[in-house]
């Protein structure tokens, strides 16, 4: 059976089928491809369908949720930072598949089940392991993540068994951006932050409206470093 599909005078691949490179040519696979969300800085996302955005709630959030079949959950806790407190950061991450949970940390080793662990970690449900000194590897079926420890980031990769199936600030992983504010309700918000705001794990927290965010104004002890890198850039060496 073949693999490819050969598009007659274009070597463009479309959605949701992705472009491999096969005897020095371009195909497309007749397989679908994976997808990536990415969630890095204080903080920003990447969806899996590639829409980009910021939001900077302080509280743990619904990252991926199978809502199909319940067999994944990833949540990310932010907490407040900045000189002011005024933005927020990735601090750990929890990956629950099946009946294993895991949460990742920014700095000491990983807990299952609420317990500490030492590396590498496997169970039926999951495993971890390093895989350089500032990143981990989490695998179980059907997804994998790396965490980045060194700068708090991390990186989810779904294989497509799990399209159409999920949920969250990672968006619907269907092959449309437009519909990546999902909310669980079924609506489809038109700002971040009311997208956001229905995917907290606790309702205490407070919603967070959409507020303009000025990073000058927030990381003022950086600016001579930026103004220093701004001036390389502007340098006769890149004229």
């Amino acid at each position: 059976m073949r693999t490819d599909l050969d598009i007659p005078g274009s070597s463009q691949c479309f959605p949701p089928h992705c472009s491999v490179c096969r005897g020095g040519r371009w195909r497309c696979s007749r397989e679908k491809c994976s997808a990536e969300c990415s969630v890095l800085g204080d903080p920003h996302y990447v969806t899996f369908d590639r829409r980009r955005f910021s939001f900077h709630g302080q509280c743990g959030y619904i990252l991926v949720q199978d809502y199909v079949d319940g067999k994944l959950l990833i949540t990310a806790d932010n907490q407040a930072c900045g000189s002011q407190g005024s933005v927020s950061c990735l601090r750990t991450i929890t990956i629950t598949a099946y009946k294993t949970s895991v949460t990742l940390h920014v700095s000491g080793p990983p807990t299952v089940n609420g317990q500490e662990v030492t590396l590498p970690f496997l169970s039926p449900d999951l495993s971890v392991r390093s895989v350089s000194s500032s990143f981990l590897l989490l695998q179980t079926f059907g997804a994998y993540l790396l965490w980045n420890m060194e700068f708090p980031a991390a990186y989810i990769t779904l294989q497509p068994a799990f399209a159409n199936k999920v949920r969250g600030l990672c968006g619907t992983y269907n092959w449309n951006h437009n519909d990546d504010f999902t909310t669980p309700e079924g609506d489809i918000e038109t700002s971040a932050a009311a997208f956001a705001n229905k995917f907290k794990v606790s309702a205490e927290c407070p919603d967070v409206g959409s507020v303009r965010f000025d990073p000058c104004g927030t990381y003022t002890q950086r600016r001579e470093f930026a103004e220093d890198m701004c001036a390389v850039i502007s340098s006769s060496v890149f004229q």
